[in-house]
């Protein structure tokens, strides 16, 4: 879309926005994220009443495939060389995701009383908690060497931005040849085959929250989504979803704008109203107090609700299935139920070998190139680390002091041992970077800890593979990709993710807010082409069998079993979702998530609207 249309076209579709109210509740069946498609399985007709035998079993869950390379879309790599986010415009990349003089593409400037956020110019009040508007962009003067502690206080040479204070810089050399652009993307050593960064994120982070075990809260939870790339975070976005592998239990209300997945025999049970606005599946009994299922639920054991429940599409049950009178559905089916765990890399066999990562890169990295030594995070702080692209290897972190580590590059980080902070730790990255922090150990931390940032949460992954995993004793508001299997994620206070959360279990005593960044489930686009054959084999030995795959975003597919869960078969295509989400290209209210889609003029085209 060329950038003066697209403008034109934002802004009347906010105007728009502005003066609009409408009742936008979906039809029966035609939900968010769901857009009328009927979630049957893999055997079934788009009817579910065609076929009174039909296999609802989602099969959705096996261990990921390379999916067919599709369009690009909205600040995916260019084709000059530019990183993820990012766009060639007079000859240099800019992160055109938050580039108030190239907001969203090349030359569409900002107006002063706006910020560029998800590559839209939007009010500066539309800044995310804890974020500032500063020169037109969404910015964290914690940790901003241009505007440290206020906007415009610029840190001098050699020093950088910590806690709000400007510091002494970590003294090293000239970053690598290759770093021009954010330099090559990350693939890793150790693996086998070796891995790209994106690929492995990609895979894992398909769910606002994913847990190996169990999903217990005793209060509040809500799980929504965005796409960092194309908006700033706006409540309620579709696809936010909670899978699990054991049960859910929760004491107060449970509220997902995506699918609500427990695969466990004890099955699901809310003491209070649950909300999934897609599908809902239980391994076994659904016991909640009322609530709404917009799209199918597929549940295995009996159905009780202390209150009306209404099921927006097909229910399928077991024929020995109980349902409280309370339950209303748009149809029913009784046959053979079972549903498989949603999250896959939680057998041994099947992790991420953190510890393995870690130690093939102990020796191999880029430290001696900058002049980095392993042991300079190990009882010291108040200091700030700018790491280059490339790959570094750390000791381990343990701070007494203020302490600040940002990647300016595409960077992994390889800690082989414990992440311990008594003090402030933050760990982020610049707009136009990439980091992947590779943990052996484990991180713990009683102060408050800060990770990435919610203006694009799928840029900065954390995998800790220590058998104590993540802990906090404070409030986390953190910006990322998180994965702690097996030693699990725990904390004590007020948990809000801009990202995804992979853990191996899930309890928590307070309010959850989970904002997925659906920008995770298209990673694997900037990596690069595998060798088709890499080492071919004279007489080759096929595994006759091999085990079943199933088909990452964009991927073709014939039916929804083909696709990794949570997504769905749309079309012929694997997505999240069904329907185009807010600030995508659309032709009519009825392909957007929100049911307004906004047209300036004569223009063919629109953008969709926030709901």
């Amino acid at each position: 879309m060329r950038p003066l249309l697209r403008l034109l076209v934002l802004l009347t579709a906010l105007a728009i926005a502005s003066l609009s109210a409408c009742d936008c509740s979906d039809e029966p069946g035609d939900t968010l994220g769901d857009a009328g498609a009927q979630d049957v399985g893999p055997n079934d007709t788009a009817d579910p009443d065609a076929d009174a035998d039909a296999d609802p079993d989602p099969d959705a869950d096996s261990p990921d495939a390379d999916a067919p390379d599709a369009d690009a879309g909205e600040f995916d790599p260019d084709p000059d060389g530019c990183g993820l986010y990012q766009r060639e415009c007079d000859g240099e990349c800019i992160p055109v995701s938050m580039d108030p003089d190239n907001c969203g593409d090349c030359g569409i400037t900002c107006e002063s009383d706006e910020v560029c956020s998800g590559g839209q110019c939007v009010d500066q009040g539309s800044c995310p908690p804890g974020l500032t508007a500063c020169a037109g962009q969404c910015t964290d003067t914690f940790w901003d060497n241009n505007h440290c502690g206020s906007c415009g206080n610029a840190c001098p040479s050699g020093q950088g931005c910590v806690d709000d204070e400007c510091v002494p810089l970590i003294p090293l050399g000239d970053p690598p040849a290759d770093c021009a652009d954010g330099g090559p993307v990350i693939v890793l050593d150790g693996e086998d085959p070796a891995s790209c960064v994106g690929e492995i994120a990609e895979a894992t982070f398909r769910w606002g929250i994913c847990s190996c075990e169990d999903f217990v809260s005793n209060n509040e939870v809500n799980v929504d989504a965005y796409d960092s790339a194309i908006g700033p975070y706006t409540p309620g976005g579709p696809g936010g979803g909670i899978g699990v592998n054991g049960r859910v239990n929760a004491n107060e209300a449970l509220s997902v704008t995506g699918t609500l997945w427990a695969a466990g025999g004890q099955g699901i049970s809310v003491n209070d109203p649950v909300v999934a606005e897609q599908r809902l599946y239980s391994g076994g009994n659904l016991s909640v107090d009322g609530g709404e299922i917009g799209g199918n639920a597929y549940v295995v054991g009996n159905i009780s609700s202390g209150s009306t429940l209404n099921i927006g599409g097909t229910l399928f049950t077991n024929d020995s299935s109980s349902i409280s009178d309370d339950v209303n559905y748009a149809s029913h089916i009784e046959t053979n139920v079972s549903v498989s765990s949603p999250c896959v890399a939680c057998e041994e066999d099947d992790r991420i070998d953190v510890a393995a990562i870690v130690a093939a890169h102990e020796s191999d990295n880029d430290n001696d190139a900058i002049g980095l030594d392993s042991d300079v995070l190990l009882g010291t702080g108040g200091v700030r680390l700018e790491l280059p692209c490339g790959r570094y290897y750390l000791d381990g972190i343990n701070t007494n002091s203020p302490t600040t580590v940002v990647a300016t590059g595409n960077t992994a980080l390889f800690i082989g041992g414990d992440v311990s902070a008594n003090n402030e730790l933050t760990i982020t990255l610049t707009p136009d970077a990439q980091l992947d922090v590779f943990v052996a150990g484990d991180v713990t931390t009683n102060n408050p800890i800060r990770l990435g940032s919610p203006n694009y949460p799928a840029l900065m992954r954390l995998y800790v593979g220590g058998d104590g995993g993540f802990s906090s004793n404070n409030p986390l508001d953190l910006g990322g990709l998180i994965y702690a299997v097996p030693g699990g994620f725990d904390s004590n206070n007020e948990i809000r993710i801009y990202g995804s959360l992979y853990t191996q279990d899930f309890d928590s005593n307070n309010e959850v807010f989970i904002h997925y960044d659906r920008r995770a489930s298209t990673l694997s686009r900037q990596c690069p082409d595998p060798d088709p054959d890499p080492d071919p084999d004279p007489d080759p030995d096929p595994d006759p069998d091999p085990d079943p795959v199933c088909v990452s975003t964009d991927g073709d597919c014939e039916e929804d079993g083909d696709c990794c869960a949570p997504l769905t078969c749309n079309d012929g295509v694997c997505g999240l979702l069904a329907c185009q989400p807010a600030y995508m290209e659309c032709t009519s209210s009825d392909e957007c998530c929100s049911g307004l889609c906004g047209i300036s003029g004569a223009a063919d085209l629109g953008v969709c609207i926030v709901n």
